[in-house]
């Protein structure tokens, strides 16, 4: 094929594409749920947009957030999960959604995600997980939990490391860190809890643990190496990562 040729090609496909393009309906605007194809969303300051339940099954729709000024929440009409959620938070540039249609009882329908990156709302899915035996879902309430999310705080949290003699009456102490402003959310009793040391720990210093003891409050537990010389307390730098489950 010629260079002419594929030139034309090339415009043809774009022309293509372009017919799947949704235009964003813009602050408070209903975004159509009897089509296939793209929307760019663009806000001015903080909006919102809607999405009625789909009209047919086999309907694929991407929203991408194309200018950030302000943060556009999407409210859909149904459950686009098995957690329940409506609510679709974008609030950067690049942050997009997949949703596709399907007839989830006779003569109704849904939307369901199919994918997503860097907005608020939808529950977490773990892919790519390695395991070396059979990885089981939960079969019922009583041992089935949705995870909300999955929060790594951005920044360093200070923790008071504390002086632990390392004798017959004390080997292990534990320290309680505000965390209120570490997170967008806030973390609970229940929520399971990962202490993540981003240096050294002092010598002979054992980090046994986490746990959410308060909203906002993580209390961390050290030890003292058996038949060490007792840990000198220092303040070091932790990360937290929380696994949102209340």
């Amino acid at each position: 094929m010629g260079t002419g040729h594929r030139f034309a090609a090339m415009a043809a496909d774009c022309a293509t594409q372009n017919a799947f393009n949704i235009d964003d309906p813009g602050a408070s605007g209903a975004i159509p749920n009897y089509l296939t194809g793209i929307c760019h969303l663009v806000s001015a300051a903080a909006e919102s947009r809607s999405l009625a339940v789909p009209d047919c099954a086999g309907l694929e729709l991407h929203l991408v957030m194309k200018t950030d000024g302000g943060d556009i929440t999407l409210t859909v009409a149904s459950a686009y999960d098995e957690a329940g959620g409506t609510s679709v938070v974008f609030s950067d540039p690049g942050q997009y959604i997949t949703l596709r249609s399907y007839e989830v009882a006779s003569g109704t329908y849904a939307w369901r995600v199919h994918s997503h990156m860097g907005v608020t709302g939808p529950t977490t899915a773990l892919a790519g997980l390695i395991v070396s035996g059979t990885l089981t879902a939960g079969s019922d309430t009583t041992d089935r939990k949705a995870i909300k999310g999955i929060y790594y705080s951005p920044a360093n949290v200070a923790v008071a490391v504390p002086t632990i003699a390392n004798d017959a009456a004390e080997n292990v102490d534990s320290v309680a860190v505000d965390v209120s402003s570490a997170f967008s959310m806030a973390p609970a009793v229940g929520d399971a809890v990962i202490a993540i040391p981003m240096e050294a720990l002092p010598t002979d210093c054992l980090l046994l643990g986490a746990y959410v003891t308060n909203t906002d409050e993580i209390t961390v537990t050290f030890g003292s190496k058996e038949a060490g010389g007792g840990v000198t307390g220092a303040s070091k730098n932790f990360r937290f990562l929380v696994i949102d489950v209340t």
